[in-house]
């Protein structure tokens, strides 16, 4: 079996959204910071923040899916931890399975990939990068030689909506401690919820 890692990233980046409305194309852009905590394989926490440090949101995951808390908009989801998990706040596709191999500059899974419509591609020259794509997406990740993760994607889907991520994220050293607390999230009293757990997570 493979051993568990447990690590902390801090980072930010910039997310572009354009949709179709009757009016023509509606362009939206907005900068955000994060905190993201991950136990491989299969868990991951990212607390969000938007402008100014105002906090945007929290998703956490387990084998079992994925959670979203969106303040907001008042809302709780739950989805299965898949491509399209973060759909509800980011424009990408992107699985928290990937950023969490990301993160850990683990391999992807071919077959994982493929099932999803990817194929990947690696280049090694100065700095590792590699870019998956499919018919409607990109991801790209590259290790700076000052330690430092950079993450683009892109997604152009089938009814006008298309969105980027670009993310940049630095390791760090913290008093966080593994504890099964950091993987639950439940829904606060008054919100909307969408979606069904798949079982006690």
């Amino acid at each position: 079996p493979m051993q568990s890692e447990f690590g902390q990233w801090r980072g930010s980046g910039k997310v572009t959204r354009s949709s179709r409305t009757n009016d023509g194309v509606r362009n939206e852009s907005w900068s955000i910071s994060l905190e993201f905590v991950s136990r491989t394989p299969g868990y991951g926490r990212i607390e969000i923040a938007g402008t100014m440090g105002v906090y945007g949101g929290t998703i956490a995951w387990t084998p079992q899916g994925t959670r979203l808390l969106l303040p907001t908009m008042r809302k709780f989801l739950y989805s299965e931890t898949s491509p399209t998990a973060f759909k509800a706040v980011l424009p990408v596709d992107l699985s928290p399975l990937w950023l969490e191999k990301i993160v850990f500059r683990n391999e992807f899974d071919p077959d994982e990939m493929k099932r999803a419509g990817f194929e990947c591609l690696k280049q090694t020259a100065r700095e590792l990068t590699e870019v998956c794509r499919s018919e409607q997406a990109r991801v790209e990740r590259r290790y700076g030689s000052d330690g430092r993760i950079h993450i683009a994607a892109n997604s152009q889907r089938s009814d006008g909506e298309a969105g980027t991520l670009e993310l940049e994220l630095s390791e760090v050293r913290s008093k966080v401690q593994e504890r099964d607390a950091l993987w639950a999230l439940e829904p606060p009293l008054g919100f909307k919820v969408i979606g069904r757990p798949k079982s006690s997570l």
